[in-house]
């Protein structure tokens, strides 16, 4: 899919799987002062009358879930030290402006935004948010001395994104940002973040846009000052399809199903996915390698109904033509052992066991599903009953 974003500057958007580590960098010009045969004021007096405020800005932080995000700053001058004050914007465009930071001569220095967020003053703790935008202010007589990114790390998940700061430049004109969405893999979620970081209240334009260049109407989303909204692609997506049968009956429920396993509900994914029973077989654009079923089978396997997920996971090995070398087809080896040892078909289980790992016997030995594999099958030959 992708997805297409028309706005006003100083408006930003920022599409999750799509930004790589941007390094923002700038070069510092010094202080230029004429002499004359006249007394005149020294070079630091000079500077103090032609200071100016600058503002950059990054248009996202976040905190939820175990993201961490974080500004680093730096000082570029080379012959002074700087002092930056930052602000955090809550989603509703609260701001909450943070001590100022001195920053020696190429210095640098780092501010922590869920320590900052955990240390909130009672007039910004109605409207903390999970996410929302930044701004560095900083006064020197010349604008670019500043470099600036924000990190926003999920350590435990290895997602890692990188926003620069950056300085608005001109008047505000019409722009159009497009990005990749990636969502064949039913646990593969995506969104946008819009972020207006300008004193006004703007407006921008999101459109999905399909297979063969297929565009959807536009969606107008209002955005008040400073204010960030975050738009769930699933959410966009049953919205620009609300009579596609494939979309709304099959696709958008593997993906809220592989969200509700994600947060230990597989009664609610086992619901979800009602819908899409009978369309497992389909010829679908997306999830043709019954990719339902398999998510069908993880949550009756969390939920101990072994012979139910066995049957899920049956149909995947039963159609290799259809799941094809789609790693589901191989780990469908794995989730069917553990529902038949679920089952207390231990002989069954071993089998199923050794086939998977036959399969994956050239497989890396620290890959963690395959360490996991081996043990269970290690403790199943040894007949241990202990739960594993």
């Amino acid at each position: 899919m992708r997805a297409i974003r028309k706005y006003s500057l100083p408006l930003s958007a920022i599409a999750i799987l799509l930004f790589l580590a941007v390094a923002l960098t700038s070069v510092g010009a010094g202080s230029h002062f004429t002499q004359s045969s006249t007394p005149q004021p020294s070079a630091k007096t000079a500077v103090a009358k032609t200071m100016k405020t600058y503002t950059m800005y990054s248009g996202l932080w976040r905190t939820d879930g175990s993201f961490v995000s974080t500004i680093r700053a730096k000082n570029v001058l080379v012959v002074a030290p700087m002092d930056v004050t930052p602000v955090l914007f809550m989603a509703d465009g609260t701001p909450y402006p943070l001590p100022s930071v001195h920053l020696a001569v190429s210095g640098v220095a780092t501010i922590n935004i869920n320590d900052a967020l955990a240390n909130a003053p009672p007039s910004v703790t109605g409207h903390i948010s999970q996410y929302g935008s930044a701004a560095l202010i900083h006064s020197y007589s010349s604008p670019g001395h500043v470099s600036a990114s924000m990190a926003v790390i999920d350590a435990g998940r290895s997602l890692s994104y990188t926003f620069p700061f950056g300085e608005p430049m001109g008047d505000p004109m019409p722009q159009t940002l497009e990005g990749l969405w990636w969502k064949h893999d039913a646990g593969v979620t995506g969104w946008i973040a819009l972020s207006n970081v300008g004193d006004a209240a703007t407006e921008a334009a999101v459109q999905l846009v399909g297979p063969a260049n297929t565009a959807q109407p536009e969606r107008a989303i209002p955005l008040s000052a400073h204010s960030v909204q975050a738009q769930k692609l699933v959410d966009t997506l049953s919205q620009s399809f609300p009579l596609d049968t494939v979309v709304q009956n099959h696709c958008l429920p593997t993906i809220r199903a592989a969200m509700k396993l994600h947060e230990n509900e597989p009664a609610a994914a086992v619901e979800i996915l009602r819908p899409t029973v009978k369309y497992d077989f389909a010829d679908a654009d997306s999830f043709n390698s019954l990719y339902p079923a398999y998510i069908r089978g993880l949550a009756y396997l969390q939920m101990g109904e072994g012979r139910l997920a066995a049957a899920e996971f049956q149909k995947l090995l039963d159609h290799p033509g259809r799941v094809e070398r789609e790693i589901t087809g191989a780990l469908s080896h794995l989730q069917l052992a553990r529902a038949q040892r679920t089952m207390g078909n231990q002989a069954a289980a071993r089998k199923s066991y050794e086939g998977f790992l036959a399969l994956w016997k050239d497989a890396d030995s620290d890959i963690p599903i395959y360490q996991q594999a081996k043990t269970e099958y290690a403790k199943l030959r040894t007949g241990s009953n202990r739960e594993f």
